[in-house]
């Protein structure tokens, strides 16, 4: 037994890395890259001497020695902060976070901050009091001055509204709210 399957090791560790050399992850390259210095960051960002990358388009303007992964969806560099492919005109990536979050809120985009923001995705929520912005649930945050709507359907800042009263303030559902 043991002298006819030895032979078949070499078999079968040759078919075990044929099989992951040709895998969809193994042809994820881009076009163009580097790939003496390509290294993948995450399951969607990379970067190579040259360039940074969501999938497999460049980010136009990314500096990758400073390139570095903030979130699953976030990532910044020394200037800017992109959400996915889409650069956050405003953010500071000095001061830009992504909380820890509950990850079962997948119908809402993941809210993040700098210290003069909040940001669903890549929009400005233009958050009045950045000193008392709670998030209410998933689809609800308020502060001294507004509440603001985060539901999927969200179009910001046309569902920021002035709260009458912050401290009676509470969500009825993922659609409606009471103060």
């Amino acid at each position: 037994w043991f002298f006819y399957t030895c032979p078949l090791v070499p078999v079968l560790l040759f078919i075990v890395f044929a099989t992951l050399a040709s895998s969809e992850y193994a042809k994820m390259k881009p076009e163009g890259y580097d790939s003496s210095t390509f290294k993948r960051l995450n399951d969607v960002y990379a970067i190579d001497v040259n360039h940074a990358y969501y999938g497999n388009g460049i980010l136009e303007g990314a500096d990758p020695a400073s390139f570095k992964v903030l979130s699953e969806n976030y990532a910044a560099d020394k200037d800017h902060v992109w959400y996915i492919m889409y650069l956050i005109d405003g953010a500071d990536p000095s001061t830009f976070v992504v909380p820890e979050r509950n990850r079962s809120m997948i119908f809402t985009l993941p809210l993040a901050h700098d210290d003069h923001d909040y940001y669903s995705g890549q929009n400005a929520l233009h958050v009045v009091d950045i000193g008392s912005f709670v998030q209410k649930d998933h689809n609800w945050a308020i502060d001294r001055k507004n509440v603001y709507y985060l539901g999927i359907d969200v179009q910001i800042a046309e569902n920021t509204v002035p709260i009458g009263d912050y401290d009676t303030f509470r969500v009825l559902s993922d659609s409606y709210a009471a103060d």
